[in-house]
């Protein structure tokens, strides 16, 4: 069983009948409200039911806003999303919707009437004063709107006309930061209510109270404006990656577009504002964008499956073949002997054919050895025989006979 849980505040009607509707035609998908306890980030496994949660209200609480980021960061799809939260101040959004050439509003931001919880005027000594409120009334003119840069906020949008109505709308805005924005002379107001792929218009008169604000969008803008509002709402969720929002535009006596405001759908929606065809067409659209992304998500995951459980089978696989091959090289090695290794004999060694070109070989002479001479004895002859005398020349000698030579004296 699929979940989709509800985050909402006093608003009950329509979280409700969204969650009636999708219980009422759906037996494998649940909705209900969630309850939000102490969330903590050392457990592996997110302890969560929901496979997607319907963000209606944590704008307004901050535990709530940090709840819902912390989920979205571990797989739960929160609609919308949690990185979604960038277009909450509106002098930002517009300013990057007109690097996008959409057409915006001359708006210029401006500082709180008093000063935040635990700041003192003290601290204040990089604020310019006193304001240059006469250069922004030249420059924007009369009329024009004020309302929070808090695209969220329920603080309202006026219209003022001159610099009387602006002060007295200003000492009311207490600590909210205001956006002071050029009035469109127009021809058409329209609010564009976005879910998932569809979508839905009403023409709205601020000059009216809020039930009598809306009705419904009985003629059909050209083809030329109809081209330029779907390239500005996929313009919107290519940026902000947003599945449901509201788009409040305005086109002038030229026909040119213009993009007023956007919201991320966290107002009221209530059967006494909206006619009832519009409200029961949020209904049904909202629930059955739900149901999709509940589906979608399954979709994914089921493929990712198929892929891990592919990818492991080719792993697994790989792993028998190498296994197989390793088998087989060690029986190889058993089986076979050791390689023979041929001892060439001298004589054939001398046989081998030479090289065509002989390599240079040094001669190099081998010393001969040094052979020494025996020494020659040494005769002691003894003084006897030195004594003789020798015998008169030409007497042979016939009685003494040298005994180391053979001839006579």
């Amino acid at each position: 069983m699929k979940n989709i849980g509800f985050l909402f505040g006093n608003e009950k009607n329509f979280s409700q009948n969204v969650i009636k509707k999708i219980n009422a035609n759906n037996t494998k998908i649940a909705a209900e409200p969630i309850t939000v306890g102490i969330i903590n980030n050392f457990n592996k496994n997110i302890d969560c039911k929901y496979d997607v949660i319907f963000d209606r209200f944590s704008n307004a609480v901050p535990f709530y806003h940090s709840a819902m980021k912390f989920l979205s960061e571990n797989g739960i799809k929160v609609v919308n999303s949690s990185h979604s939260h960038q277009i909450e101040e509106e002098l930002i959004t517009l300013t990057k919707l007109k690097n996008h050439k959409i057409n915006i509003p001359k708006t210029a931001i401006i500082p709180s009437k008093n000063l935040p919880n635990g700041v003192q005027g003290d601290d204040m000594r990089n604020l310019q004063y006193p304001l240059d409120w006469d250069k922004m009334f030249d420059t924007i003119g009369f009329p024009a709107n004020i309302k929070s840069n808090n695209s969220n906020d329920l603080f309202d949008t006026y219209r003022i006309y001159n610099k009387q109505d602006f002060f007295f709308i200003y000492d009311m805005s207490d600590t909210k930061t205001l956006l002071y924005q050029e009035c469109v002379e127009a021809k058409q107001n329209i609010r564009i209510f976005i879910v998932g792929k569809n979508r839905t218009y009403l023409i709205y008169d601020l000059h009216k109270a809020s039930k009598d604000r809306y009705s419904i969008f009985e003629e059909y803008v050209d083809d030329k404006t109809e081209r330029s509002i779907e390239d500005m709402i996929k313009t919107i969720q290519t940026l902000f990656n947003l599945d449901m929002f509201i788009l409040d535009v305005a086109i002038d006596k030229k026909d040119k577009l213009y993009l007023l405001s956007i919201n991320l759908f966290s107002m009221n929606i209530d059967n006494t504002h909206f006619p009832a065809e519009t409200y029961n067409w949020l209904v049904d659209n909202t629930a059955e964008m739900l149901i999709g992304l509940t589906n979608e998500l399954e979709t994914k995951k089921l493929l990712k499956e198929k892929e891990e459980n592919e990818k492991a089978k080719l792993k697994e696989k790989e792993n028998k073949e190498k296994s197989i091959k390793t088998a087989k090289v060690k029986e190889k090695v058993k089986i076979e002997p050791p390689p023979v290794v041929a001892v060439t004999p001298p004589s054939i060694a001398e046989e081998q054919p030479k090289p065509l070109v002989e390599a240079p070989v040094s001669i190099v002479e081998t010393p001969k050895p040094i052979v020494e001479e025996p020494t020659p004895p040494v005769v002691v002859v003894p003084p006897s025989i030195l004594e003789i005398p020798k015998p008169a020349a030409g007497t042979p000698n016939t009685s003494v006979t040298n005994p180391f030579h053979n001839e006579y004296w």
